[in-house]
């Protein structure tokens, strides 16, 4: 994560395994969000998936 002038960026991978009508799915994501604090608190500002190899 980091961090701005009341913004922050975070970036990770997610890898989730699902089972559909008995054949199993894996897949693999890149996440990024975009935060920005306001008085009220945090707020996701943009988010965005790219696909990655499930390997």
């Amino acid at each position: 994560m980091r961090y701005y002038d009341r913004a922050a960026i975070v970036r990770c991978v997610q890898r989730s395994r699902a089972t559909w009508r008995g054949e199993v799915m894996t897949l693999a994501v890149r996440l990024s969000q975009g935060w920005i604090e306001l008085p009220d608190g945090w707020q996701l500002a943009g988010i965005q998936f790219s696909s990655l190899d499930a390997a």
